[in-house]
């Protein structure tokens, strides 16, 4: 049985995960910006994505909190823990990975690599068909 309320957090997380990444390529961060904006008010556009940093550190929160949505979205379908863990984990790693990249951050997505063979690692079912 699916948990409406859980599936609905899940979608916002990866909804919202996805908006975030926008901050790590310069041509489409408006979105991150009016986040800061948000965040520090007054509303005046003085608070902007700029530095690499910057751009690396949305990357890897909206690979996150996507892939915490998409664990959420497959626990809410039924979906085992290791099941869970295993998409949310691939999520988070395509996402953060070519959002590390496209920020400059290329490295960031090979540090990744360790903590993926960790999620497939805890999504591998020893079950055979």
């Amino acid at each position: 049985m699916t948990d409406t309320r859980v599936l609905i957090t899940g979608w916002a997380l990866i909804l919202f995960g996805l908006f975030t990444v926008t901050g790590a390529v310069p041509a489409i961060d408006a979105g991150a910006d009016l986040f800061l904006d948000l965040v520090f008010l007054p509303l005046d556009g003085a608070p902007s994505v700029t530095t690499k940093a910057e751009r690396l550190l949305f990357g890897i929160l909206g690979g996150v909190t996507a892939g915490w949505g998409v664990v959420l979205w497959q626990l809410a379908r039924g979906a085992c823990m290791r099941q869970a863990a295993l998409w949310g984990g691939i999520s988070w790693f395509v996402i953060d990975s070519t959002a590390s990249i496209l920020a400059g951050g290329a490295m960031n997505a090979l540090y990744n690599c360790a903590f993926l063979v960790l999620f497939l690692w805890a999504g591998w079912s020893r079950k055979t068909a």
